[in-house]
């Protein structure tokens, strides 16, 4: 049985490429590098360590439940059919661990992004620019990351394996839990996906302010 992802990665890359320009423009502010460090590193951290937390209670109760599964699994006639349902069994519980952990990692970046537009934007109304547009557009961009961040963390707490009622359930069974994971990972990403567009258009409507884009 051959695990099948069925989740496009094109569009997120392509809006990735939005972020990453933005980016390749920025500089460094003197003396506020090191507060903006500090405010993106606690962060990064603070998300880490939700992460972590979340896969160590799955970890935990996925131990418990492969106990019962190797007993299960230990009846079978078909030992090769009882080799596939463990592999698939560990494989959804990594397939979870690698997607989730994309995903927060792209959550940083956002966040990093955010620091850096707030920024531009204090520097707009300091020069008695209206910022106001600008502004809101940002409010809604960090709203959408927090969001997705939350979506995330849940999505890595989830344990997708199963304890197999019986030898002639165990394909219907394993499928059901890689189908859930496959949909509960699209719905995740959606939640990415919308985060990145409203991250893309606070960009546009800060640069819009014009301004020195060396200052930062």
């Amino acid at each position: 049985m051959r695990l099948l992802l069925p989740i496009s990665l094109l569009f997120f890359l392509l809006v990735s490429n939005v972020t990453t320009a933005a980016l390749a423009q920025d500089g460094s502010r003197g003396s506020n590098t090191g507060g903006k460090s500090s405010a993106i590193t606690d962060r990064r951290e603070t998300i880490k360590e939700t992460i972590k937390t979340r896969r160590e209670e799955v970890k935990a109760r996925a131990e418990e439940r492969r106990v019962e599964l190797k007993t299960k699994l230990a009846e079978f006639k078909d030992k090769k059919k009882a080799e596939i349902a463990e592999r698939i069994d560990k494989k959804l519980t990594s397939v979870n661990e690698k997607r989730t952990t994309q995903m927060s990692e792209t959550i940083t970046k956002m966040n990093e992004m955010v620091t850096k537009l707030e920024t531009r934007i204090a520097a707009a109304r300091t020069a008695g620019k209206d910022v106001t547009g600008a502004q809101t557009t940002l409010d809604t961009a960090k709203t959408a990351i927090s969001t997705a961040s939350s979506a995330v963390t849940a999505q890595a707490g989830k344990d997708y394996g199963t304890t197999v009622s019986s030898e002639t359930t165990a394909k219907t069974e394993l499928k059901t839990a890689r189908d859930s994971l496959n949909t509960d990972l699209k719905a995740t990403h959606s939640q990415l996906v919308a985060a990145k567009q409203a991250l893309a258009k606070a960009i546009s409507s800060v640069k819009s302010l014009g301004g020195d884009n060396k200052g930062e």
